[in-house]
């Protein structure tokens, strides 16, 4: 599909301030299961999807570190088995 420059202009200024990865996942998403040319909504329900698997895999600390939520389940496993 050809886009116009006016509809690739409503495109980014609805998703230019989107974070780069999610977004890729996003699109990603869109062009794997959409049967059409996604909508900025479609493209925006896919970037939810994106944040809420990130955010389901990480957490973020004071500081700015971020830690692998399985691998800390892990370390808190271990810890507990050692002081049973």
């Amino acid at each position: 599909m050809e886009l116009s420059k006016e509809r690739a202009a409503v495109y980014w200024d609805q998703l230019g301030g989107l974070r780069d990865e999610a977004f890729m996942q996003a699109v990603r998403a869109a062009v794997n299961f959409d049967e059409r040319f996604p909508t900025v909504a479609a493209l925006r329900g896919h970037y939810r999807d994106a944040l809420r698997r990130d955010a389901q895999t990480t957490v973020c600390l004071p500081g700015r570190q971020v830690i692998d939520r399985a691998l800390a389940r892990q370390w808190i496993e271990r810890i507990r088995s050692r002081m049973r």
